[in-house]
């Protein structure tokens, strides 16, 4: 019985392990099936992600082109004239491939144009009364040619980038003035102006150092020498030596405490000398002598 008993007990424990077998293989294949499925799943996610990101940056990109656009028809209503003119100025660059754009720009350019002009105008004469108000006279040229100050200072104005550029005929570096509006331009000018003739100037001492240059590049007194070649011993601003030369000219200073007298002899290519009654000159070459001579 016992032996019996036994035999059947393995039976059923055998019995028990294919059931777990066949039941584990089942499992196997349904986790197989589950797998496939998540990988399938996660494909689409992935697909669904990217497809997600170009939508997100097409929306994006609208949303620049949208506040693109609004800037620009706040630039072009503006009240500000040089807020204006860059934008107006900047149609066609706004507008680029876009035929609709392309379009709208051409339609506002013609629209606009008379506000342009207009601008234009209402710069040359508020410009022109301000520098008379200042003292700055005469004042020569117009707001497309540029303008003239003083026989000495140039203004030209870049309508299409709504900014002006100020210098002299002194070569002076170029003050860029962001702006077109005739106060900032002046201003320009008035600083200008202020660095070039507002520094003290004593021609005893300014016809010294002359002197002392001079001899430094030519050796000896009588030779004729290039003002170019005493001019940065002197001062390493060009402009404010040619006003200083112009200074000691209308002093009317031209021997030095040693006895040397000055000579100044114009040519072509040579400095343009200047002075505050408005008198430009060229000198090209400098020349020390004994005063007697």
């Amino acid at each position: 019985m016992r032996e019996g008993e036994t035999a059947n007990g393995i039976r059923q424990l055998e019995n028990m392990i294919h059931a777990l077998e066949e039941e584990t293989a089942s499992l196997k294949t349904e986790l197989a099936s589950i797998k496939e499925e998540k990988a399938k799943l996660e494909k689409e996610v992935r697909n669904l992600r990217k497809k997600a990101e170009k939508v997100s940056g097409k929306i994006k990109t609208l949303q620049k082109r949208k506040k693109t656009i609004e800037d620009m028809l706040t630039k072009i209503c503006s009240s500000d004239p040089t807020t204006f003119l860059k934008a107006y100025h900047g149609l066609d660059k706004f507008a680029g491939n876009d035929k609709t754009l392309k379009n709208i720009a051409r339609i506002i350019k013609e629209d606009k144009r008379p506000v342009v002009t207009q601008i234009k105008m209402e710069f040359g004469a508020r410009f022109r009364r301000l520098c008379q108000e200042e003292g700055f006279i005469p004042v020569e040229g117009d707001e497309i040619a540029g303008f003239r100050v003083k026989g000495l200072f140039v203004i030209k104005v870049k309508w299409e980038k709504a900014e002006a550029y100020v210098t002299t005929l002194l070569q002076s570096p170029p003050r860029k003035v962001s702006s077109i509006s005739p106060e900032e331009v002046l201003a320009a000018v008035r600083e200008l102006y202020k660095r070039l003739f507002g520094r003290p100037f004593n021609p005893e001492e300014f016809i010294s150092r002359l002197y002392d240059a001079y001899l430094r590049v030519a050796g000896t007194l009588g030779k004729d020498i290039l003002m170019e070649r005493v001019q940065p011993i002197v001062s390493n601003r060009k402009d404010e030596f040619c006003v200083d030369i112009g200074r000691l000219i209308s002093a009317k200073h031209y021997v030095t405490h040693q006895g040397a007298k000055v000579h100044f002899s114009p040519g072509m290519g040579g400095l343009p000398i200047y002075d505050e009654s408005g008198h430009l000159r060229t000198y090209k070459f400098i020349r020390f002598v004994e005063e007697s001579l």
